[in-house]
């Protein structure tokens, strides 16, 4: 049986059309992965703490502070954000900026054309 050449450049571009939204996932990935690691350094835990782990000791410590902060949870959209309703420490402050990195970086494949975020998927990844 003889095979058409067409099959073969056929499958070529198929191949050519799925290596752009791979290497964006993958970009995607490792973007979420850093803010992850740069969330849980921000708030002194080992790598291996989740997210949940974060934001309790985050809230305990701002609760324990010299000053008076009140944090909340705002929602934006559909996804969760922490606001303070003072001034906070630095240490904090950059530990809310790259809490809503990761938040950021949720939202892109909402906004990136070519990917659709699954509508199962959780609000934050863990």
């Amino acid at each position: 049986m003889v095979y058409p050449l067409l099959s073969t450049s056929t499958n070529y571009l198929s191949t050519q059309m799925a290596i752009q939204p791979l290497k964006e996932g993958t970009d995607m990935r490792d973007n979420v992965h850093l803010a992850l690691a740069t969330f849980k350094d921000s708030c002194c835990l080992a790598p291996i703490a989740n997210i949940k782990q974060c934001i309790r000791l985050l809230s305990s410590r701002i609760a324990t502070s010299a000053e008076h902060v009140s944090l909340s949870y705002v929602m934006r959209g559909e996804y969760p954000y922490l606001e303070a309703q003072a001034n906070l420490p630095d240490i904090f402050k950059k530990s809310l900026s790259s809490f809503e990195d990761i938040l950021d970086l949720r939202l892109l494949p909402h906004q990136s054309e070519g990917m659709e975020a699954s509508s199962g998927s959780p609000a934050v990844p863990e």
